[in-house]
Order: structure tokens, then sequence, then C-alpha cells
């Protein structure tokens, strides 16, 4: 219980303290809610999406650490291979896309998986780790990114999701982190993860 506590300490001081301004609503759709903030030296936003969902929270737990299949329901993640795993941890390779004309990015991602059954909250970190594995030169190393899930138990049977992150994306994007480009990563996230968790077939995520 320690250890989530200070996990979450430790990502409030990052996302509070380095961003200066306050959370901005950009997008209240379906039930989700997005907001994008900005981040002290970086020229990259945070952003974070908010949902609730009719399901468990072992539920939507298993699908985050299934993260050879994150591929399926992320945007822009063109492939995750698992590279390591550890008790309450992975470490994944991850390629995403990005736009045309532009260099695609890697990153070698570490999850941490926080949960005490008899607790109401799940907290999963998410770190790229730079210096991790052999750079592969037809991408662009992702330098910086940090980010969470986080699970809450509601009383209407229902999980409240989270999701923040942040993610200096190296290089230049040419305006492609704009709070548009943001914004639709988040909500399509949260779209598609409750169109897996409802084992949607047949559409297009």
């Amino acid at each position: 219980m320690r250890s989530l506590l200070s996990s979450a300490l430790y990502l409030l001081a990052f996302f509070v303290l380095e961003g200066q301004d306050s959370w901005e609503l950009v997008k209240d759709k379906e039930g989700i809610r997005i907001y994008t903030q900005n981040v002290d030296g970086s020229e990259f936003k945070a952003f974070r999406g908010v949902t609730e969902l009719s399901t468990e929270i072992p539920t939507i737990l298993a699908v985050l650490k299934n993260v050879e299949q994150h591929e399926d329901w992320m945007p822009y993640m063109l492939s995750s291979v698992l590279v390591l795993e550890k008790e309450n941890a992975v470490i994944a390779y991850v390629i995403s896309d990005a736009p045309w004309t532009m260099t695609n990015r890697d990153a070698y991602y570490e999850y941490q998986f926080q949960y005490d059954e008899r607790a109401s909250d799940c907290l999963v970190t998410i770190k790229a780790l730079p210096n991790y594995g052999k750079e592969n030169k037809e991408y662009v190393r992702i330098p910086r990114a940090k980010g969470y899930w986080k699970l809450s138990k509601l009383d209407n049977e229902k999980v409240k999701v989270m999701y923040e992150m942040h993610t200096d994306f190296g290089g230049s994007l040419q305006g492609w982190h704009t709070t548009s480009t943001l914004q639709s990563i988040a909500f399509r996230t949260l779209r598609r993860l409750e169109k897996v968790l409802s084992n949607s077939s047949g559409e297009d995520f």
C-alpha cells in the first residue's frame, strides 16, 4: 500500500509541479472527457482522459498487462513486443507511427502494476527507458515519456478510468503534437479500450 501511495504522490508532483497551467477541458463526448496541460520545459503538452466503464478493475488490468496486444487497440502503435517480465512489472519495445514524411518513433517502456484486491484503486505507471536496448537507426528514439493509468472502483458498479501521459516525441514533428492530435490519441485510446472490454467484433478501431 505504501508503494501505491508513493507512486501516486510522485505522479502528482510530476504533472502538477512541472505543468504550471491548470488542466484545460478540450473534449467532452460519449462519456469521455479529455484535458490537456502545458508542461514546463517541453513543447509537448500532457493529456488526461477520464471515463467510466461498466466492468471490474481486474478485467481492465488484464488488458493493460497484455502489452503485446496493445497494438490492436492503441492508436499510432505499430507494434508492441514484450522484452522482459518481472513481478508486477514488464518492459515492452514499442514502435509508433508518425505522420507521412516523418520518421517513426520507438521506445522501451516500463509498466509497473500496483493493485491490492482489498483496495478500490489500481495504479499502472508508464515510463520510457531511453537508454535501454540498442538504438535502431530506422527510428527516432523517444527521449522522455511518463504517465499512468488509474482505475478506481465506484459505488455504481463502474470503474473510473484515468489515463494521463506526457511524451517528448523527439526530433521534429512539425505540429503533430497539437492539441487536436493529443485529444484524438486520448479519446481513441479510451474508446477502443471500451470496445475491447465489451468484446466488440467486426468494428474498425
